[in-house]
């Protein structure tokens, strides 16, 4: 062939190569952090806050506002984080989130940004660190380890949907100062304690557009590896629209949103046909964002995910766990 002949067929075919190129659509890929999650198909949610040792059964709404009245009720005689995470280990699951602080307000790590933290215990003379424990033993036993932050409520500091009560400016004080307490706890626990899978902010996280901590840049600076879950700007994963430990089929892992605020138009959506579009996903969506399924242990007529007194009776028959076998996400 000669030189102009082949420069010719190498200009046709960059030619073909660039249209071709232009007309095939774009096709959403999952990210590292993505791909561990879903091929480790089991996750387990290890929840324990203040509430699970004063021996009272849970009411959500009246926790949410009413602070433990004493905080030295953490006080575990025989606790063993191997135990719990071995047993997560023979069980087959791959991950494990820990609840890091929930509705209480008190966090479970040493925290220099917050006094309500595992340094104001007796238990262990101040110095025990439940997520240090926890980070340990998921590395002992080669399971990947993820933290859930609850920002949400804070019956401590007067924190209810994210905002403290009250008006004036006081509570823009107080406010502002949650904000900044929020963003260092969360520093501190994306800096100290290693890399995590997955990071789980507890009913999404109000960022500061909407009056809130500024945790996602945070995150994407200091664990930029990790899976996000979740605010109005970001969603790694979605929610599967129930909390049957099930999912329909199909359940596409693609999502016409980026997140839930990406346009005001996707709450409509996503909230419509009881969360229809939550559970199967869109084929043509541009965003790679699969869907999970989570269900509490105990789920025969109740609904705790935290322990609680004389409720065995709720605990959910073998035979049904065993059933739930992709993306669940089971109580401790």
């Amino acid at each position: 062939m000669k030189k102009k002949q082949l420069h010719s067929v190498i200009i046709t075919l960059l030619i073909v190569a660039t249209l071709t190129a232009q007309n095939t659509p774009k096709i959403p890929l999952p990210t590292q952090a993505q791909l561990n999650w879903q091929n480790a198909e089991l996750a387990a949610l290890v929840c324990w806050d203040l509430h699970a040792f004063d021996g009272k059964f849970y009411v959500q709404s009246e926790a949410r506002v009413t602070p433990v009245e004493d905080y030295n009720i953490f006080n575990p005689q025989k606790y063993d984080m191997d135990q719990w995470i071995k047993s997560l280990k023979d069980g087959g699951f791959k991950i494990a989130i820990l609840t890091v602080s929930h509705e209480t307000g008190f966090f479970l790590h040493q925290s220099d940004a917050t006094p309500y933290s595992m340094k104001a215990l007796k238990w262990q003379d101040g110095k025990g660190d439940i997520l240090r424990d926890f980070k340990a033993s998921c590395e002992k036993y080669n399971i990947l380890p993820g933290v859930y932050i609850g920002t949400r409520w804070n019956s401590f500091y007067g924190v209810y949907d994210f905002k403290v009560e009250g008006e004036g400016k006081f509570t823009e004080n107080r406010q502002k100062h949650y904000n900044s307490m929020i963003e260092k706890i969360v520093k501190e626990i994306f800096t100290k304690y290693g890399d995590w899978a997955i990071v789980w902010f507890d009913g999404g996280a109000h960022g500061p557009e909407q009056g809130g901590p500024d945790v996602l840049s945070i995150f994407e600076k200091y664990q930029p590896n990790s899976l996000f879950y979740h605010n109005l700007q970001r969603l790694d994963m979605r929610w599967g629209g129930s909390e049957t430990g099930t999912v329909p089929y199909p359940c596409w892992g693609t999502f016409p949103y980026k997140s839930i605020g990406a346009v005001e138009s996707a709450q409509e959506a996503i909230h419509a046909n009881n969360f229809a579009l939550l559970k199967t996903g869109d084929p043509n969506g541009n965003y790679y964002i699969p869907a999970m399924s989570d269900a509490p242990l105990r789920g025969t007529g109740g609904h705790d995910w935290f322990w609680e007194p004389n409720n065995e009776h709720l605990i959910s028959p073998l035979d049904k766990l065993v059933n739930k076998k992709k993306k669940c996400l089971w109580l401790m």
